[in-house]
């Protein structure tokens, strides 16, 4: 494979779309299909980053649905407060100031996802795929992940 083959590879295993990892390294995107025309092994090569991209994908979701369900986010609210006022034996809620504050919130829906996933532990996932280096880039991913997640418990 030549140099700007691997270099389309590598850019697409991030961006995980033909035309802007094109444009990421200054190609024309038809040259991603005129290689996938002519070269057998560059075909073989991005085949297997299209397995990679989607397993990184399904690690990418997992660590989401973690960072939803236990770190949580904030967002920015707006808090009304009004008072009661009795005019002439009628009561009015009239506005008195408005305010905003930040509320962390947690996804309950992410949470009871995680409470029915096998294990809680997205190691479990096993795809056996190397990059031209040999090295399992999905373990190296899941490592990275698992190890954040440990670091703040």
């Amino acid at each position: 494979m030549t140099a700007n083959q691997r270099a389309f590879l590598k850019a697409y295993r991030k961006i995980g779309e033909i035309a802007a990892t094109a444009k990421a390294i200054s190609l024309d995107r038809t040259q991603h299909f005129a290689w996938m025309h002519s070269s057998e092994a560059y075909r073989a090569a991005f085949e297997k980053e299209l397995k990679i991209f989607d397993a990184l994908g399904t690690v990418r979701v997992l660590d989401e649905v973690d960072r939803r369900a236990y770190d949580g986010w904030d967002e920015e609210t707006t808090v009304e407060e009004a008072e009661l006022v009795d005019k002439k034996g009628k009561v009015t809620l009239v506005p008195k100031k408005i305010k905003r504050t930040k509320v962390h919130r947690f996804s309950i829906p992410a949470l009871l996802w995680k409470a029915n996933y096998r294990h809680g532990d997205p190691r479990h996932l096993k795809v056996e795929l190397t990059d031209p280096d040999g090295r399992n880039p999905l373990t190296a991913a899941l490592e990275e992940i698992w190890a954040k997640r440990t670091e703040k418990k």
